[in-house]
């Protein structure tokens, strides 16, 4: 299965508020949130890496029980990558991958909460 490449910007950080219900102000312009205009602001989810581990809290990516993922950095042929992996039956599974630790945490979210699927269901084995 071939990843989506996700990149860092108001459109992913919007995504990622969408899928753990913090929703910014409404009506929402992302050309006004980019200006920062009052009213318009919202977490910078895939650039900050403490907003990205807040969401990932808030929908339990990391804790025991609920998807019980772990975060680590790999060498692939096109560079350093960072994954939110699944150990499951000692076989890490990917369900999240970006250059950053924060893209790879948006990435697991958006795969996992948007798609209403289990962490088993969407994920590729490396």
């Amino acid at each position: 299965m071939t990843e989506v490449e996700i990149k860092e910007g108001p459109e992913l950080d919007l995504a990622v508020a969408l899928a753990v219900g913090d929703e910014p102000g409404l009506p929402f312009s992302i050309a006004r949130a980019e200006r920062g205009e009052e009213g318009f602001t919202y977490k910078q989810y895939s650039a900050d890496l403490n907003a990205a581990f807040a969401a990932a809290e808030q929908v339990g990516l990391f804790e025991d029980g609920s998807y019980s993922c772990l975060l680590r950095s790999r060498a692939t042929p096109s560079g350093n990558q960072w994954q939110v992996c699944r150990d499951i039956h000692h076989k890490f599974i990917v369900v999240g991958a970006g250059e950053s630790p924060a893209l790879a945490i948006c990435a697991a979210i958006l795969k996992l909460k948007l798609k209403g699927k289990q962490p088993h269901e969407t994920t590729t084995r490396h």
